[in-house]
């Protein structure tokens, strides 16, 4: 269903498979990085993960989440 959808879309669908894939830059073209493309088993325990974490995260107290992200910040 997927493959069908990509090839409708002209979009290689070997493009999309499971693996390392690189991050190139609009600017120049060079690579910046990877990232690891999932499938939908690996996806559905993310997205599991990231609503417990978020039932965890909602109740600090909206200044205290304001200065954790604002750390975060400052370490990129």
């Amino acid at each position: 269903m997927v493959a069908a959808l990509l090839d409708r879309l002209g979009v290689n669908p070997a493009l999309y498979q499971r693996g390392k894939q690189p991050v190139y830059t609009p600017i120049d073209g060079s690579q910046i990085g990877t990232v690891q493309w999932e499938g939908a088993a690996e996806v559905e325990q993310h997205v599991t993960r990231a609503e417990y974490a978020f039932q965890i995260w909602r109740k600090v107290p909206a200044p205290r989440r304001g200065e954790l992200v604002r750390q975060f910040g400052d370490l990129l």
